[in-house]
């Protein structure tokens, strides 16, 4: 399995300001802009090798209260109690979360 490394900010960047275009043409044009190895991406996406991971890992946050991004699941390692933090939420909300872990 190959693994395709996004190590720049600026990806994430484009993609977050572009988020009302994100087809197919539009991820590989954001690819080669952003540098990635255009065949290597094009390849990976056009295999949809990816896709079903893709798919359980939405159903897995949707599931588990999952309703915008950034979605975190903050875990207690310790007693292994977890709390979902879903979107852009302050501070106060995810030091709560860890606090009500026990």
């Amino acid at each position: 399995m190959q693994q395709i490394k996004i190590s720049s900010g600026n990806t994430h960047d484009l993609l977050f300001e572009n988020q009302r275009a994100l087809t197919t043409a539009d991820l590989k044009t954001y690819a080669g802009e952003t540098g990635l190895n255009q065949e290597t991406f094009d390849s990976c996406l056009d295999s949809g090798e990816k896709q079903a991971a893709v798919a359980a890992d939405f159903v897995s946050a949707t599931d588990n209260g999952g309703t915008g991004t950034p979605y975190f699941i903050i875990l207690n390692t310790e007693n292994g109690n977890t709390a979902p933090i879903s979107g852009a939420v302050p501070y106060s909300q995810i030091e709560a979360a860890m606090q009500s872990l026990g």
